[in-house]
């Protein structure tokens, strides 16, 4: 599966703030306004919302902008969503959603009483795990089982990378505090430092959500002498019951994966505040099904998404289904 390429008409988006306009004939007093929250710029989420904007923006009741905003990743668009602040439309992981709706604060400190979704299983993405041929921590539980003193580079608190750190020590009956007892570390940071710890050695194990093809990961694993981690069967299977998804990464998915790889997965879903009115999130769900063909077109990334199972609770990650977004599935015939 290749790695999206934006096109020019998405650069042009990107400038403007990624804010998608159309033309003519709009009601400034009646237009609805949607602020989707994603993640950086340049992230795979980020590009989502400019490909998802030009199809939810013609939807809008009464006209209006989506306007695709670079904040807060997987915790903080819960977080923002659940309080109705600053965005009305979010993306996040069905794991995070499992542990925001369960209340589990001793993993992320966000709860959801008051999230609905709109559609679930965007994508699939695995938490990988990378180490330098030759190092010994090809296999994390081994490692962590002889207590090396493994030192782990991820992404920012509050992405699910970081939180994947640790919930992997977690699978494995320690904490950080005894991490760092072994000698080890976890080392938290942009994309591009994360990457480059492993490479340049002050790291013996990157962790990294990817979908396949991510641009980063094919760098590192095309240009440098790695090794895909695994971890045991005992190991994955806690992750699971903490709120994963058990997810196969094919073969030749990355340089040097050369048979289905099994790991600890997720999936991108669209989220909304319970308050938001049955009409637009009516408007919003119609238009993702009806261009859910275009939008993977667009974006290989994008293919595992169907309509017909995206309102289902366990692609969902057990969030309740918008009331308006129920009535476009059933109008569809995609609910009995």
């Amino acid at each position: 599966m290749s790695a999206y390429k934006p096109s020019r008409r998405d650069v042009i988006a990107g400038s403007l703030a990624a804010s998608v306009m159309l033309a003519g004939g709009r009601s400034f007093a009646q237009a609805q306004d949607i602020d989707m929250g994603t993640m950086a710029a340049g992230s795979a989420w980020y590009q989502y919302g400019i490909q998802i904007a030009q199809f939810l923006q013609p939807a809008l009741p009464g006209g209006g902008t989506v306007n695709v905003r670079p904040y807060a990743a997987a915790v903080g668009n819960i977080k923002l969503i659940n309080e109705n602040q600053r965005i009305q439309l979010g993306m996040t992981f069905s794991t995070n959603l499992r542990w925001a709706l369960a209340g589990m604060t001793d993993i992320q400190d966000a709860t959801a009483e008051n999230v609905r979704a709109l559609a679930g299983g965007l994508d699939q993405y695995y938490i990988v795990m990378l180490a330098r041929k030759g190092t010994g921590f090809e296999n994390l539980s081994e490692a962590l089982a002889a207590k090396k003193p493994v030192r782990i580079s991820c992404l920012q608190p509050g992405s699910i990378g970081e939180v994947s750190a640790q919930i992997l020590l977690r699978a494995h009956g320690i904490d950080e505090a005894t991490l760092n007892g072994y000698g080890g570390s976890i080392n938290r940071g942009a994309l591009q430092a994360a990457a480059d710890a492993l490479v340049e050695g002050r790291a013996d194990v990157w962790v990294q959500p990817v979908t396949p093809g991510h641009p980063k990961v094919q760098e590192v694993a095309f240009s440098h002498d790695i090794e895909w981690v695994r971890i045991s069967d005992e190991a994955l299977q806690t992750m699971v019951d903490l709120g994963y998804q058990r997810a196969v990464l094919p073969a030749n998915s990355f340089d040097g994966i050369t048979e289905d790889l099994t790991l600890p997965g997720a999936t991108t879903v669209l989220i909304v505040n319970a308050g938001m009115s049955d009409d637009l999130a009516y408007a919003m769900t119609k238009a993702l099904i009806e261009n859910a063909d275009a939008l993977k077109e667009q974006n290989a990334a994008l293919s595992p998404f169907d309509p017909k199972i995206a309102w289902r609770p366990e692609t969902l990650g057990g969030a309740p289904l918008h009331p308006g977004a129920e009535r476009a599935y059933r109008e569809a015939g995609l609910m009995g």
